[in-house]
């Protein structure tokens, strides 16, 4: 990924989102080890799931749950992963492993504020159309 494609994708994705303190990145995430944090997946609500392949091979998925309650640690109580890729991860956001919210970009890894499922999915489609008008 060249450098202006990198700082167009953050500037457009992420600036909005940046005005936090490093407390408010780590957030806490279910912890697949964990018999409680197991449980609330299970009585998780699937709030958005979807996948498209394009033309050209590319692949866009992304996955929303909404927990019964918060996860120890965390702002918000849903669990997602968008990814976006054609046979490598271009873009991605997710919660997972202890990480808190945070994006990725190719192998850059980013904190991420989330705000709302809409947003969430806002600051994906648009990372996404700056990566497929290349």
């Amino acid at each position: 990924m060249s450098c202006n494609r990198l700082l167009l994708v953050c500037t457009v994705v992420f600036y909005r989102h940046w005005n936090m303190s490093n407390s408010d990145a780590c957030v806490g995430i279910i912890d697949n080890t964990s018999i409680r944090n197991y449980n609330l997946l299970m009585k998780a609500t699937l709030i958005f799931k979807h996948k498209t392949i394009y033309d050209d091979g590319a692949v866009l998925q992304a996955v929303v749950w909404k927990l019964p309650e918060r996860v120890s640690g965390s702002l918000h109580d849903y669990k997602y992963r968008l990814y976006y890729g054609d046979n490598k991860r271009e873009l991605g956001f997710d919660n997972e492993r202890n990480k808190g919210d945070h994006c990725h970009i190719d192998d850059i890894e980013l904190p991420y504020r989330l705000i709302s499922p809409a947003q969430l999915m806002e600051d994906f489609l648009a990372g996404v159309t700056i990566l497929r008008e290349e």
